[in-house]
């Protein structure tokens, strides 16, 4: 038998809604990018990476050029069986450090620190 996974409640944020309607000009497929974006972080939220320093985790889209040319991070939270979706924004890994990847557990710890 299949198992299923938990489905949190999805909450967002005035600020993240600002976000999805100012993308929303000119993306023709962007409400179905966030449909299945959305739909994975509230099954598995834990999928994306907590972030170092904050109690946030980002999830990145792909881009589908030419309806959506840019990736998408969307930065949400969780809190028990809901997931409060934060911010949306555009992402150019060209433009972005990321956290996630550049993140070192030991930066800044000398060995007498230890």
């Amino acid at each position: 038998m299949a198992s299923f996974k938990k489905q949190r409640t999805v909450v967002e944020t005035d600020l993240y809604r600002q976000g999805v309607d100012a993308l929303k000009v000119s993306w023709k497929r962007l409400d179905h990018i966030l449909a299945g974006i959305t739909h994975k972080i509230a099954v598995e939220p834990e999928y994306f990476p907590l972030l170092p320093g904050i109690e946030a985790r980002r999830a990145l889209t792909n881009k589908y050029p030419p309806d959506v040319p840019c990736r998408l991070a969307v930065w949400f939270t969780v809190e028990r069986d809901t997931v409060i979706l934060q911010h949306i924004e555009l992402f150019d890994q060209d433009e972005h450090v990321d956290p996630v990847d550049d993140y070192d557990p030991d930066a800044g710890i000398d060995d007498g620190d230890l």
